[in-house]
């Protein structure tokens, strides 16, 4: 599961934004224009950061006066990134990876498109999304979700695929109606080219995955496929509890009564498909979490669900039942011992 890469300082501009204060009316109109140098250094150290010893680059020989080269082609919407046919990395003494200054910038120039659409979504995204938000985490929607589960347990846990070239023609659509900057939505349209499968197809769309601008797209889209579905439609007709956490493409749903939770799969199922978003297979199931009442064994059935690639699962000491949550590694070698005692 991807990390969250949307952690650095910010600029000033962007943190005004974030927090929906008042701007100019053409802020989001020119937004290439709060790229400045010191916005490029902080991207640039981050950038440099992503990568481990075996890869080197040369772009800090002359680290100021290509910032400042960039941020003109970028404000003048001069800036292209590289086809797929370019080369964009070479050896140098047969160990060290050396990436060209046109890869490298591409890689620049994804960080900060992706921290100014987080920007300017954060005070879009709902409080049930967790997934590439700015100072969010993944720790705290486990958290969430154990405390929702004590009022809701009847969940539905649900992990979703969906071709990605679908995702990104469906997501610059919907950003067309919040940016009118054209030059922006342009380069966004131009690095979405750069990372859609070619003749390298599918190692270069695990690079392109893996960027912070890929994965902030991805939760723009799910935000409107899922999150406003969710609590525009199906939370205000439900009778009761029920709540929604969602990280990246896994979610679940769950509600106080266990009748509601199997209402809302079909609903859910005809949602994802009108905007052709599928289901991975045996990824739909329906979890009683309820606190168990009799003491049988450590982990009773149906008092457990893997979510995020944690375990929560109910457990007792000293006849006192928790609910617990723990890296779903650690559990196997248990997991396997208790699978072959049952079979026995």
């Amino acid at each position: 599961m991807h990390q969250n890469k949307l952690c650095w300082n910010r600029s000033p501009v962007l943190n005004e934004i974030a927090k929906g204060k008042d701007l100019p009316a053409n802020s989001f109109q020119n937004l290439l224009s709060l790229i400045d140098l010191p916005f490029l250094q902080e991207a640039y150290k981050q950038v440099s950061l992503s990568y481990n010893r075996n890869v080197t680059f040369h772009y800090e020989d002359k680290l100021h006066e290509n910032l400042m080269d960039l941020e003109g082609r970028l404000q003048s919407g001069r800036y292209k990134t590289i086809p797929h046919s370019s080369p964009r990395s070479s050896k140098e003494n047969g160990q060290n990876t050396v990436l060209n200054k046109a890869k490298f910038e591409d890689l620049l120039v994804q960080y900060i498109a992706a921290n100014i659409l987080a920007a300017l979504y954060e005070n879009v995204f709902y409080d049930s999304s967790y997934a590439y938000q700015f100072k969010k985490t993944k720790q705290q929607a486990a958290n969430e979700f154990q405390h929702f589960v004590l009022k809701g347990p009847s969940v539905i846990k649900i992990d979703i695929q969906a071709e990605q070239a679908r995702i990104d023609r469906s997501v610059l659509n919907l950003l067309e109606d919040k940016i009118q900057d054209q030059q922006f939505l342009n380069l966004l349209r131009s690095c979405l080219k750069e990372g859609d499968s070619g003749d390298n197809g599918n190692r270069n769309r695990v690079k392109f995955n893996d960027s912070p601008l890929f994965q902030i797209l991805n939760n723009i889209f799910l935000h409107y496929v899922i999150d406003e579905w969710f609590e525009n439609k199906i939370k205000p007709s439900m009778n009761g509890f029920c709540f929604m956490v969602r990280y990246d493409q896994e979610f679940t749903i769950g509600c106080a009564d266990p009748r509601m939770t199997k209402q809302i799969i079909p609903l859910l199922q005809k949602r994802l498909g009108s905007f052709h978003v599928g289901i991975r297979q045996k990824s739909v199931s329906v979890i009683s979490l309820s606190k168990p009442t009799v003491q049988k064994s450590l982990f009773q059935r149906g008092s457990r669900i893997i979510f995020m690639e944690l375990l929560f699962s109910w457990q007792s000491k000293e006849g006192k039942w928790k609910l617990r949550q723990s890296p779903q590694w650690k559990l196997r070698p248990y997991l396997k011992q208790l699978w072959k005692q049952a079979k026995s």
